[in-house]
């Protein structure tokens, strides 16, 4: 296709109105570590609170009539994955497998089908399928409700059970079996897993001087890589398409970095914390931006998180358009902490 540099031109003042982004708080989640003290508002009733638990774990290895399941380290994951199960589908205790796993994830490698899952009222969701994977390949679709996961039902397979299922061997098979809209019959899916590996940006010019970018995730490297690209390209650059449909999103400190590449000054993203008062905000620098030439993003319903702080950055300080449907709509900002034995929450 040739993309003439009047089209792009055209198109991007024009303005057009069919903007859709999620009117939620743009969110992002994984791979914000951190090690803060636990607060407490009343320091003796959590001791206090504290003492009852440890009382119960003591009775129940020494006392109950199975000791092999009673081991303390099994009790205190139980404890765990009890205390979190109470409050969000989001909140979760990861074994250290899992853990592991989340993290890589962010790196860019990984052994699965390549599937981008959201937990919502007891629902697993596709978000999207990842570009190249067995997913995508097979005809899964944003939208898609994982209903069996090898003929068990994803209601028995709470927290990050379901992920862990889905994941393994390069070359083992697994057998989904998903509700999809407007379909009155559940639709079969044999997929085999194989090595996902990520390649976050990819791009090509649509004429000498209108170039595409493609964003499928944001990864360590994300900012990166599209840098490379635009320098690379610069000196014929006039016009740029960011292609992030069903981008699921990934690193938020990526998506910032993204964001500040085209914007000068401002915030790019704010987050409201546990108290009204602990607002966090990331503002662009002028520094290595570009903004010599227009730019248009491209999103729809597997927008997700990362990529709907970028759009919604680029499109608040007028510095895109934002074309597509409406998009995910994720709003809430995770922390992924490290346990001493391994594992997360």
């Amino acid at each position: 296709m040739i993309f003439r540099k009047s089209d792009f031109l055209k198109l991007y003042r024009s303005r057009l109105t069919n903007v859709k982004l999620s009117p939620l708080v743009f969110c992002f989640s994984f791979n914000l570590y951190a090690n803060d003290e636990p607060i407490g508002s009343d320091t003796g009733q959590s001791f206090k609170s504290l003492e009852v638990l440890s009382h119960s774990l003591h009775y129940l290895e020494s006392m109950y009539v199975e000791p092999e399941r009673t081991k303390m380290d099994q009790l205190v994951q139980s404890a765990i994955k009890g205390m979190v199960e109470k409050l969000d589908p989001h909140t979760m205790l990861m074994p250290k497998k899992s853990f592991e796993q989340m993290t890589n994830d962010t790196k860019g490698k990984y052994g699965g089908i390549g599937i981008i899952v959201s937990e919502e009222r007891g629902k697993l969701i596709v978000v999207s399928p990842i570009e190249g994977t067995p997913a995508e390949k097979a005809g899964i679709k944003t939208g898609d409700q994982i209903v069996k996961i090898d003929g068990v039902d994803v209601e028995k397979l709470k927290g990050p059970k379901a992920l862990d299922v889905m994941r393994g061997e390069p070359g083992s098979s697994i057998k989904l079996d998903i509700k999809r809209k407007g379909q009155s019959n559940l639709i079969e899916f044999s997929l085999v897993r194989e090595v996902i590996k990520l390649k976050s940006v990819r791009g090509q010019p649509l004429s000498k001087d209108i170039f595409y970018a493609r964003i499928s995730s944001f990864q360590e490297d994300t900012t990166d890589e599209l840098r490379k690209f635009i320098e690379k390209n610069e000196k014929n650059l006039s016009g740029l398409i960011l292609d992030m449909r069903d981008n699921p999103g990934g690193l938020l400190d990526q998506a910032v970095k993204v964001s500040d590449l085209f914007i000068e000054s401002g915030i790019i993203v704010s987050t409201v914390g546990r108290a009204s008062t602990k607002i966090e905000r990331e503002f662009a620098i002028k520094r290595g931006s570009n903004v010599d030439f227009p730019v248009i993003v491209l999103v729809n319903g597997g927008s997700a998180s990362a990529s709907e702080i970028v759009a919604g950055a680029l499109q608040d300080h007028k510095r895109a358009l934002i074309l597509g449907e409406r998009t995910f709509g994720k709003g809430s900002v995770q922390t992924l902490l490290s346990l001493p034995d391994g594992s997360g929450i």
